[in-house]
């Protein structure tokens, strides 16, 4: 089923989880790591797809494992 169905009742065409499926039928799951932000540092303005990374990836990655783990492994509630 498209991921776009559920995003906030706003249908969006061409997000990449939806054309992975599409085109290869692939399942895919989209983790967001991080609020995101440009921060105080400027050297950030120019770089916009680190806007969206962790500021501390040691401190984000536990927590994130510990939650896709059950879907990689094919975990069922």
């Amino acid at each position: 089923m498209s991921y776009v169905r559920f995003a906030c009742g706003i249908r969006k065409a061409g997000l990449e989880i939806d054309w992975l499926h599409d085109r290869h039928g692939a399942l895919s799951l989209l983790v967001e790591c991080s609020r995101g932000g440009l921060g105080l540092r400027p050297s950030r303005l120019v770089e916009p797809f680190a806007w969206y990374n962790p500021r501390k990836l040691d401190d984000a990655t536990p927590p994130l494992v510990e939650a896709v783990l059950p879907f990689v492994k094919g975990a069922r509630a």
